[in-house]
């Protein structure tokens, strides 16, 4: 019988709150309130296109999404053992698939140079953030694994929230999503990490945990 597990709520809530963001954002059309000072100020700390940024945001491309990937499974693996890379693959299937059909079902504006610094003004829709959706799926993987309260566990889990740090901030300043774009993206594909984790990880340790009848 289904059971409303810490995981699970935790899922509902970024996923309640996450879809709740993004029609904010479909619906505005455009940025939302604290958007445009958001950017304007991490691009007059960070820079408006520093050269760390551009690298970082073609890790979630092809083809370095790959390797992307295969770091993000490889540091779940250490983590949380074969269970941890299973979650983050099937989290990736599932928000590549969800991108394709949120992109052709509606489009939100990126942002525009009249307001902040773009790199690469583009047409494409904002919301969803294929970036945000890719980097929360495979480092969401890796922080959302169940682990024992090791060093070692801990050290691989400031590692996946860095690289989502990083990845986030690379796409901000160079001006490719609003925040509220982007923190939508992330939170639905943690919604999708907990459930992939939820009946592969969590569903795997009750039953052994369970006592043999």
């Amino acid at each position: 019988m289904f059971r409303a597990t810490p995981r699970i709520l935790c899922a509902a809530v970024c996923l309640v709150v996450g879809v709740g963001l993004g029609i904010a954002c479909v619906v505005q059309q455009g940025p939302l309130p604290g958007d445009v000072a958001t950017t304007q100020t991490l691009q007059s700390v960070l820079g408006a296109e520093p050269i760390w940024a551009g690298p970082i945001t073609q890790t979630a491309k092809h083809p370095l999404v790959w390797i992307t990937l295969a770091i993000g499974c490889g540091l779940g693996w250490l983590r949380s053992g074969w269970r941890a890379p299973a979650a983050t693959l099937i989290a990736f299937a599932s928000v590549k698939g969800l991108d394709a059909i949120m992109r052709a079902s509606f489009h939100a504006p990126k942002p525009i140079t009249e307001w902040v610094a773009v790199a690469s003004p583009s047409d494409s829709s904002g919301f969803p953030s294929t970036f945000g959706l890719v980097y929360a799926a495979i480092f969401g993987g890796v922080l959302f694994a169940n682990a024992k309260p090791k060093w070692q566990s801990n050290a691989i889990a400031l590692v996946a929230i860095l690289m989502l740090i990083l990845g986030s901030l690379s796409r901000l300043v160079l001006g490719g999503h609003w925040p509220s774009q982007l923190l939508a993206s992330v939170l639905i594909a943690f919604a999708i990490v907990q459930i992939a984790h939820h009946f592969i990880e969590d569903k795997h340790e009750a039953k052994t945990a369970s006592p043999i009848e």
